[in-house]
Parts: structure tokens; C-alpha cells; sequence
């Protein structure tokens, strides 16, 4: 997937945005993901971890993300991240990597994280009908990590 990068390292909102990133990416050392918030509006964004701070494709989601916990109202987050390991290769020729996905139901402005099996289990049932879904093939679902937030909640919520 191609990606916009916007660096967001400048502003005190920015400050705000890669603390959230830092403290949600600190559990992997993988470095390229794909966060997605659900809530009544289900947003989704790439980002990649650099040296000198990250690159996002939409960062109105790690917005939504801090309005969320700032607010806090529910969603659920998922983060998947990839490796460098190929799943497998389309006919095409591309290959497919490995992707390990986790975890956390936000409450109360928390991250509250799901184990392997908890994420296995909504990962692979059908929200509206029940029924099971297939694994999908390269993926790992892996235990969520305690996301500490002691950064992110000293900083100031206004844009100023």
C-alpha cells in the first residue's frame, strides 16, 4: 500500500501524536504497521517507525485515536505488524508478508490488552452473522502488551 508519509514530529499536537505511537508501538520491535480504531466510525492508517520518529499515511486517525482516549469513550484498536518474513508469494510474483496482529479494547481511556485467544476468537467470527470466518494465511495473532500512557497524559489536550 502506498503511503502519504507526513512526518509529525513539530507541533505540540505532533508531540501528542508520537507519544501515543511510541507508547502503543513500544511492545514490538516491528517497525511498519497498520493501526486501525473501531468505533461507530472504524478508521484505519499505516505507519512506519523511524530513527527520528515516524511517518503516518492518515493522522487524523491517531486524532481520533486521542480524542478517544482523551475523552474516555470505548473503541477497540488492532495493530498489525509486519515482518520480514514471507508468507507466501501470488502468482503475480508479490510476495506476501508475515503479519503478526494483536489487540486492546480502549476504556476508560486506557488500552486494555487481549490475549492470543481472545483476539483469535473476534478475529475470526463474522460481527454480524456469528458464524466462523477462516485464519487468513501469513497471520499471527500474538498477546497484546500493556500500552502505558503516563507520556501521553502529561501532556497538555489543547492544540495551542
Amino acid at each position: 500500500m502506498p503511503a502519504v508519509a507526513v512526518r509529525i514530529l513539530d507541533s505540540m499536537h505532533s508531540s501528542r501524536t508520537e507519544t501515543l505511537l511510541t507508547a502503543l508501538s513500544q511492545g514490538t520491535p516491528l517497525r511498519r504497521h497498520i493501526l486501525t480504531v473501531l468505533t461507530t466510525n472504524p478508521v484505519s492508517t499505516e505507519f512506519h517507525q523511524h530513527d527520528d520518529g515516524y511517518a503516518v499515511e492518515h493522522s487524523e486517525v491517531l486524532d481520533h485515536l486521542a480524542t478517544t482516549l482523551i475523552g474516555g469513550n470505548d473503541a477497540a484498536v488492532i495493530l498489525r505488524s509486519f515482518t520480514d518474513k514471507v508468507s507466501h508469494t501470488l502468482t503475480n510474483g508479490t510476495t506476501i508478508p508475515v503479519k503478526r496482529v494483536c489487540g486492546w479494547r480502549v476504556h476508560g481511556g486506557a488500552f486494555h490488552p487481549l490475549e492470543a485467544g481472545q483476539m483469535y476468537t473476534v478475529f475470526h467470527t463474522d460481527a454480524g452473522t456469528g458464524e466462523p470466518i477462516p485464519p487468513e494465511k501469513g497471520v499471527e495473532i500474538v498477546d497484546a502488551w500493556t500500552v502505558d500512557l503516563t507520556g501521553f497524559r502529561t501532556l497538555p489536550s489543547d492544540r495551542g
